[in-house]
């Protein structure tokens, strides 16, 4: 498995990350699932990639959290065809 560390500001805004996150399995975007459920799904095949928080605006409180699939773990050149 190649597992590539969170940017540091995803750690300094964990609660937006989380409300992000939820949101995303609300809408069907993405699955949640135990690590140990994940680790049976996927076997060796697997990845887990970095994800950054861009701060736009912190006054205004204007967070985006962008899945980072192409550096580190190269989670989209595997499905390149």
């Amino acid at each position: 498995m190649t597992e590539k560390p969170h940017y540091p500001l995803a750690k300094e805004h964990e609660d937006h990350v989380r409300q992000h996150l939820e949101e995303e399995v609300k809408e069907g975007l993405i699955d949640k699932m135990s690590r140990r459920a994940f680790e049976e799904k996927f076997g060796e095949e697997r990845a887990v990639a970095a994800f950054p928080v861009l701060v736009e605006d912190e006054a205004a409180r204007k967070k985006r959290v962008v899945h980072d699939g192409s550096h580190g773990v190269k989670v989209n050149q595997g499905f390149a065809a």
